[in-house]
């Protein structure tokens, strides 16, 4: 790719460089928001029996694989 008259600007995130304790307290945070239904996620369920096609289809949306 050639980049000209223009800028770039890339950005990341990696949680690497979180203490435990950081850690530990943004996984209460996040629980508590997911324990109060305030976090929503656009999904599709997917029976187990079912994984193969969902595997090789395209993904639109999170796909959360479900037993039976």
């Amino acid at each position: 790719m050639t980049l000209r008259s223009g800028s770039l600007r890339i950005l990341g995130y990696t949680n690497n460089e979180l203490s435990a304790s950081e850690k530990g307290a943004t996984m209460r945070y996040l629980a508590e928001h997911a324990t109060a239904g305030r976090l929503v996620v656009d999904h599709v369920a997917v029976p187990l029996a079912d994984i193969a096609a969902a595997w090789t289809s395209p993904a639109t949306r999170r796909v959360v694989v479900v037993p039976g």
